[in-house]
C-alpha cells in the first residue's frame, strides 16, 4: 500500500528518534521499487534479491543522515541502491543472460512471443551499450515511472538535463531499432 508523503516524513523522524521499527513502513513502500530498479539491471534474481537487502540495511544505517531539505525519500532510497549498484557492478562483470527475464504471458501467439523476445533481446543489448547515465535514465522514467525531478536527484543532473538525455537515447535507440523499439522497451518490464 502506497504511503502518502506526510506519513514518510512521519516514519523517517521516528526511524530518525530512534524507533528503528517505524522503518518498516518505508521498507513494505519502497522494496518492490528498489528490486525492480535492481533486476532490471542486473538481469539475476538472486543478485537483485541480495543487492535489495544490502539496500534496505545500507539506508536503514543512514537514515539520520537523510535531510528532507535536500530532496525527497524516494530519490535518496534510489541513490542508495544506484550507489550499491556500482559498488556491486565494479567486483562483478554485469550479467548479460537473458535466462532469468520474466517470461512473456502465455496469451501471446508463439510468433508474436517468438518477435517480441527478439526485439526484447535487441534492446536489452542497445542498453548495454548506453552509458551508465543514459541506461539509468531511460530505466528510471520508463521502467520505474519516475518523475524528471527524482531521477535527476538519483543520477546527480539537471531536470532538463534528464529530459534532454532522456530524448536523446530514446531517438538513438529509435534510429538503431526502428520506431517500435520504444513500445517494446515499455512492455519489456512486465
Amino acid at each position: 500500500m502506497p504511503i502518502m508523503p506526510a506519513q514518510e516524513q512521519e516514519l523517517i523522524r521516528e526511524c530518525q528518534a530512534g524507533r528503528v521499527d517505524a522503518f518498516g513502513g518505508l521498507y513494505d513502500a519502497y522494496i518492490e521499487k528498489i528490486y525492480r530498479y535492481l533486476f532490471y539491471r542486473l538481469r539475476d534474481q538472486s543478485q537483485a534479491e541480495d543487492l535489495t537487502s544490502i539496500v534496505f540495511i545500507k539506508a536503514l544505517e543512514k537514515i539520520n543522515t537523510f535531510n528532507p531539505q535536500k530532496g525527497n525519500f524516494s530519490a535518496w532510497i534510489y541513490r542508495v541502491a544506484r550507489n550499491t549498484l556500482f559498488d556491486h557492478l565494479r567486483g562483478t562483470p554485469p550479467t548479460r543472460s537473458l535466462t532469468d527475464a520474466e517470461e512473456i504471458p502465455a496469451a501471446h501467439s508463439i510468433e508474436k512471443e517468438a518477435d517480441f523476445n527478439y526485439q526484447k533481446e535487441l534492446i536489452l543489448k542497445e542498453l548495454d551499450q548506453l552509458s551508465e547515465t543514459e541506461r539509468d535514465i531511460i530505466l528510471l522514467r520508463v521502467w520505474d515511472e519516475l518523475p524528471y525531478k527524482e531521477i535527476a536527484a538519483i543520477v546527480g543532473k539537471t531536470e532538463a538535463n534528464c529530459q534532454m538525455i532522456f530524448s536523446r537515447t530514446v531517438h538513438k535507440l529509435q534510429r538503431v531499432l526502428g520506431p517500435g523499439a520504444f513500445i517494446v522497451l515499455l512492455f519489456s518490464k512486465y
